[in-house]
């Protein structure tokens, strides 16, 4: 399980009698495990999108300073 704002995963253990041990149809728990991926994915590639922004910023500030990117 992923917390939310925290770049580590975290492990809980929730102790349930036996006679109340919540169960979810299996296509149930496949759906939320689709979407349990899917969100994993997206936010991984937003983690992309960020790196290879600053990489993208980080080359302008340097052909500004060096002359290979001028100003409009």
């Amino acid at each position: 399980m992923r917390s939310p704002g925290r770049d580590r995963t975290v492990r809980q253990t929730v102790v349930h009698p036996p006679h109340q041990l919540p169960r979810l149809p299996l296509a149930e728990q496949q759906r939320y495990g689709e979407q349990f991926r899917a969100l994993a994915a997206f936010e991984d590639a937003l983690r992309t999108a960020g790196r290879l922004g600053g990489q993208l910023v980080r080359g302008m500030y340097d052909g500004l300073t060096d002359g290979t990117v001028t100003p409009r």
